[in-house]
C-alpha cells in the first residue's frame, strides 16, 4: 500500500467517515452490527426463491476487520444494497459463503476498496454504483432507497445507472479471486490504481456506465458509452477467462496491463476494450498469451477515437496453441511508438490482425506478425481511408520453419516515410504475398518488400506483390520481391494515371545460387522513371525474368535502366508495349492533372538503346509473338536527339524504331 492517498481518496475518506455497518429494516431487522468482525446472517434479509436480499443504511469493512455473509447452501445470489446516502469502504475483507451464482453488491453513494482488502465469495463479485437492478421477470430494485418493491424469485438481469452514482475505486489492493470466480466491477467511473487483480478461470468486466441498462450477468456486455474507466499502474489478468473493458472514455496508463492467459488445460480468454475515445499509454500493454497446447485469446479494440502511445497490444504463442486474433476498429486511430504484434514462438500459429479505421497514423510503430519456429505468422489486414505511415511499419514475417502470411492494405490515400511494408522469409520458410489497393500511393525513403534472405537455395522463397490504384510516386525507396538465392516473387502494378521512380527501384531480382528472376509487370497510362530509377529482374545461375511494361507513355532520365540480364542463366525478356516513348535528360514531379502525351509527343519514337541494335516499342495492335522475337534483355535509356545521337533512328511499321546507317 503507498504511503499516501490521492486528492479524491482523502477526499472520499472524509465524506465515508464514521459509516458503520447497520440495516436500514426494509428487508429484515434493524441491527447496528460490529464495527470491525461481523456475521450478516440470512435472518437478516429476506428471501425470495433462490435469491437473499440484505438492505443497509450504511455498510463499510475496516482494515483488518471482516464481513461474512451467511445461510442455505441452495441461495444462488445474494443481492446487498446501501440506501443511507453514504460510501462504502472495504479494506478488510468481504467473504459470502452463500451465494453460488453471485454476490452483488451495490451503493449509488459510492464505493471504494482499497488496501489489504480481500473479497472470497463462490461466484461473480458484482460491485456497482447502479441506482437499480432489474430481474428477468420485470422487477426492479432500486438500490439508493429503502423500498421493499422489486424483492423476486427472478434471476438479476441488467444494471440501471442515472448517471449520478459516486463511482467505484480501487486503490493500492491486491484481490485474488478463486478457481472460477470472477469480478464485475461497473459505476459512472471506474477507477483502479496501484492494484493487483488475478483471476483463476474466472473473467474480469469493467464498465464505466450513465444512463444506461448493463446486462447484471453477461461480463462480455461493454459498451464504447457511458462513464470513465481508468487504469494506472495496475494489472489486471485472467487465466482461462474473459476480460472486458468498456466506457464514454477507457485509459490504460502507466504500466497497466489488461490481459488473459492460457493454462494448460484451457484456451486464454478474449479481451474486448470498447470506448469513445480509448487510450493505452506509458507502457501498458492488452495482453493474450499462451505456453502450452491451449490457445491465446482474440483481442478486440473498438473505438472512435483511438490513441496507442508507447504500448503493446499483443496475442502470442510459446507453445504448441495458436495465437489469438487482434481486431482494431476505430475512426481516428493514432498509433506512436506503439507495437500490435501477433507472435508465434513455437508451433502453434500466429493470429491474424485486421485494423479498420477511418483515419489511421502510424508514427514509430510497428503492426507485425512473426514466425521465429515452426508455427506460421498469421495474415495482416489494414483498411483505412487515409493511412499514414512515418518511422515504422507493417510486417509478417519468418525466420524458422514456419511460414509468413499475407499483407493486405486498402486506403484511398497511402502516404509513407521512412517505412517499410514487408512480408519476407529469414529461413527455411515461405515469404508471404502482399497486396496494396491505393487510389494514391506516396513512398519516401521507404520500402515494400517480400523477400527471401535465408542464404540457401533449400530455403524459402519470395512471393508476388500486387499494387493497384490509381497514382504511384516512388522516391528514395525500392518495391521488390527479391531473394538471396532462391526464387523471386512476381512484381505486379496497375495504376490508372501514373507510376513515377525518383532514385528508386522496382525488383524481383536473384543475387546467387540457383533462383530465377521473377516476372516484373507495368501497366500505367504513364512511366516516369529518374536517372537512377532501375527496374530489374536479373539472376545469377537461373534465369531472368520478363519484364512487361504496358504504358502509353514512357518517360525516362539518363542513366535509368531495365534489366532482365542472367549472369549464367537465361536471360529475361523485356516487353514494352504502348504509343509513346520519351529520352529527356531530366525528369520532374508531375502533377495530378494530366496532358495529353498524344497530343505532345508526335513522334513515337524519341529514344535509342545503347549498346543493342534494336529497341522494341509495341503498339497495341502487335502480336506478342512479334515482340517475343526481337525484346532485348537489357536497356540503358539515355538522351537521343537529332544533332547528339551518333546513329540516327526512323520509324517504321506500327511499332519497331531501328536504327538505320
Amino acid at each position: 500500500m503507498r504511503s499516501s492517498l490521492p486528492l479524491f481518496l482523502l477526499l472520499l475518506a472524509s465524506r465515508y467517515a464514521g459509516a458503520q455497518a447497520t440495516t436500514d429494516g426494509s428487508v429484515g431487522p434493524l441491527v447496528r452490527l460490529g464495527e470491525a468482525d461481523f456475521v450478516v446472517d440470512e435472518n437478516l434479509g429476506a428471501r425470495r426463491g433462490n435469491n437473499l436480499f440484505h438492505s443497509f443504511e450504511s455498510f463499510s469493512v475496516p482494515d483488518g476487520g471482516s464481513a461474512t455473509f451467511t445461510g442455505a447452501a441452495d441461495i444462488r445470489n445474494v443481492i446487498t444494497r446501501i440506501t443511507g446516502g453514504e460510501g462504502s469502504t472495504i479494506e478488510g475483507t468481504l467473504r459470502s459463503e452463500i451465494g453460488s451464482e453471485g454476490f452483488f453488491f451495490l451503493n449509488p453513494s459510492g464505493i471504494v476498496i482499497s488496501g489489504g482488502a480481500v473479497i472470497e465469495v463462490p461466484g461473480a463479485f458484482h460491485v456497482s454504483d447502479a441506482e437499480s437492478i432489474e430481474f428477468e421477470d420485470g422487477a426492479v430494485l432500486f438500490s439508493g432507497n429503502a423500498s421493499t418493491s422489486g424483492l423476486t424469485v427472478a434471476s438479476p438481469s441488467a444494471f440501471g445507472f442515472l448517471g449520478s452514482g459516486g463511482g467505484v475505486t480501487i486503490d493500492g489492493a491486491t484481490l485474488e479471486f478463486g478457481l472460477g470466480q470472477s469480478l464485475d466491477v461497473t459505476g459512472s467511473s471506474v477507477r483502479i490504481s496501484g492494484s493487483s487483480i488475478q483471476l483463476d478461470g474466472g473473467g474480469a468486466r469493467l464498465q464505466g456506465a450513465k444512463d444506461q441498462s448493463l446486462s447484471a450477468t453477461d461480463l462480455a456486455d461493454v459498451a464504447g458509452a457511458g462513464g470513465l474507466v481508468r487504469l494506472s499502474e495496475t494489472t489486471v489478468l485472467a487465466t482461462g477467462g474473459d476480460v472486458a473493458a468498456g466506457g464514454e472514455i477507457v485509459r490504460l496508463n502507466e504500466y497497466s496491463r489488461f490481459g488473459t492467459l492460457a493454462t494448460e488445460t484451457q484456451d486464454a480468454g478474449s479481451i474486448t476494450v470498447r470506448g469513445d475515445t480509448l487510450s493505452i499509454r506509458n507502457v501498458s500493454d492488452l495482453y493474450s498469451r499462451t505456453e502450452s497446447a491451449r490457445d491465446a485469446g482474440d483481442v478486440l479494440v473498438d473505438s472512435s477515437n483511438l490513441k496507442l502511445n508507447n504500448g503493446e497490444i499483443l496475442a502470442e504463442t510459446y507453445g504448441d496453441g495458436d495465437a489469438g486474433d487482434i481486431t482494431i476498429r476505430g475512426g481516428q486511430l493514432d498509433l506512436v511508438l506503439f507495437s500490435v504484434l501477433t507472435s508465434s514462438v513455437g508451433a502453434g500459429n500466429g493470429g491474424e490482425i485486421l485494423i479498420e479505421s477511418d483515419e489511421m497514423n502510424l508514427r514509430f510503430g510497428l503492426i507485425a506478425s512473426s514466425a521465429i519456429d515452426e508455427g506460421d505468422a498469421g495474415v495482416v489486414t489494414v483498411n483505412a481511408n487515409k493511412l499514414e505511415i512515418y518511422g515504422g511499419g507493417i510486417f509478417s514475417e519468418t525466420s524458422g520453419e514456419g511460414n509468413a502470411a499475407s499483407i493486405f492494405i486498402r486506403s484511398d490515400d497511402l502516404s509513407m516515410g521512412y517505412g517499410f511494408i514487408n512480408a519476407s522469409t529469414l529461413g527455411s520458410g515461405q515469404a508471404a504475398s502482399i497486396t496494396i489497393d491505393a487510389a494514391r500511393l506516396t513512398l519516401q525513403d521507404s520500402y515494400v518488400n517480400s523477400g527471401a534472405y535465408g542464404g540457401r537455395a533449400s530455403d524459402g522463397d519470395a512471393a508476388d506483390i500486387t499494387i493497384t490504384g490509381e497514382t504511384l510516386l516512388l522516391t528514395n525507396g525500392y518495391i521488390s520481391s527479391s531473394s538471396d538465392s532462391t526464387d523471386a516473387g512476381a512484381l505486379q502494378i496497375t495504376m490508372g494515371d501514373l507510376v513515377q521512380l525518383t532514385n528508386a527501384s522496382l525488383s524481383t531480382a536473384v543475387y546467387s545460387n540457383t533462383g530465377g528472376g521473377g516476372s516484373l509487370d507495368v501497366n500505367a497510362p504513364f512511366l516516369v522513371v529518374g536517372s537512377s530509377g532501375v527496374m530489374q529482374t536479373t539472376a545469377v545461375l537461373g534465369n531472368g525474368g520478363p519484364i512487361t511494361l504496358d504504358v502509353n507513355a514512357l518517360v525516362a532520365a539518363p542513366g535509368a535502366r531495365i534489366d532482365a540480364d542472367s549472369q549464367i542463366g537465361a536471360d529475361g525478356q523485356i516487353a514494352i508495349s504502348g504509343q509513346q516513348l520519351l529520352n529527356t535528360t531530366e525528369t520532374a514531379a508531375l502533377d495530378s492533372g494530366f496532358l495529353d502525351a498524344g497530343a505532345i509527343l508526335s513522334n513515337p519514337c524519341l529514344a535509342a538503346l545503347l549498346g543493342r541494335s534494336e529497341l522494341v516499342l509495341t503498339a497495341d495492335g502487335l502480336a506478342a509473338q512479334q515482340l517475343s522475337a526481337d525484346a532485348p534483355t537489357s536497356l540503358l535509356l539515355s538522351v537521343v536527339s537529332d544533332d547528339q545521337a551518333e546513329t540516327s533512328f526512323n520509324a517504321f511499321g506500327t511499332g519497331h524504331c531501328q536504327e538505320t546507317e
